[in-house]
């Protein structure tokens, strides 16, 4: 007794009785089993879940009433549940005191920022001296002024 190689064989029929998606397998010239991709699919639309459709990975998805099953099983999904968001939980309530002062709050310190404030207000430094040491030397010469006038000295 000879025995197969491959004593089940899975085929993909295309014809116009079977649709593309459908796989049979054959055992000794029967259909054995029939696998359905969609089987999932139409039975949670049996159950009252809506199917949603789309055609490329690039548009969004579609809510179906009456699913044709015509694409390929990927295309379809049961429309997901909205996701509701968790609300944060109550703070507790605590009573401060009424003399509570809140501490400051310290910001985060950026060194670039503060390299350069450090470098602007030591050349502002810089030039209130030299208008300091200016207006000195002028006084310093309208007092030799004044006193060359004053007491007639060349």
């Amino acid at each position: 007794m000879k025995r197969a190689l491959f004593p089940l064989v899975a085929l993909f029929l295309t014809s116009a009785l079977a649709d593309e998606q459908t796989v049979y397998i054959f055992r000794s010239g029967k259909v054995t089993q029939q696998i359905d991709p969609y089987a999932e699919l139409k039975a949670a639309h049996r159950a009252g879940e809506v199917i949603q459709h789309r055609e490329n990975h690039l548009r969004d998805w579609i809510d179906i009433p009456n699913p044709k099953w015509t694409s390929p099983a990927y295309c379809y999904q049961v429309k997901p549940a909205p996701i509701v968001p968790i609300p944060p939980a109550p703070l507790p309530n605590v009573k401060l005191p009424s003399n509570y002062i809140a501490p400051p709050t310290k910001t985060p310190v950026d060194p670039y920022l503060e390299a350069l404030k450090k470098g602007m207000q030591e050349r502002e430094k810089q030039r209130q001296q030299e208008a300091l040491d200016r207006l000195a030397d002028q006084v310093e010469i309208q007092s030799r002024i004044l006193f060359q006038l004053q007491y007639g000295q060349k």
